[in-house]
């Protein structure tokens, strides 16, 4: 999870920066969702290996399949795609998809 971890802080540090670079704090929110996902199924003896198979586990394991797939989608369209998202989404996503895969992943782990 350190690495969840590491990743929202550093979308925290960029969102701060006088220029806000969106494409890239989509595709770090997605990369924290990954770690707090790989953290979950880790426990339940899984190492996904791809994203095919961690997208199949997270639907199957889990209540936000959707979500994490939302992130995984956004993610796509920001890196590869070259789609803009304004600060505004970014902040709808963190807040949206994001947080639900973050507190269901944390609540997994608790039990």
């Amino acid at each position: 999870m350190a690495l969840a971890e590491r990743n929202e802080q550093f979308v925290e540090a960029i969102a701060s920066l006088p220029q806000r670079f969106p494409e890239w704090e989509i595709t770090t929110l997605f990369y924290a969702a990954l770690h707090y996902a790989n953290a979950f199924l880790a426990t339940r003896g899984h190492d996904p290996g791809n994203h095919a198979r961690r997208n199949e586990l997270i639907v199957n394991l889990t209540n936000v399949g959707q979500d994490y797939h939302d992130l995984y989608r956004l993610s796509l369209n920001a890196r590869y795609r070259g789609i803009s998202y304004t600060p505004h989404r970014v902040d709808e996503i963190k807040s949206g998809p994001f947080h639900r895969v973050k507190e269901e992943v944390l609540a997994l782990l608790s039990m």
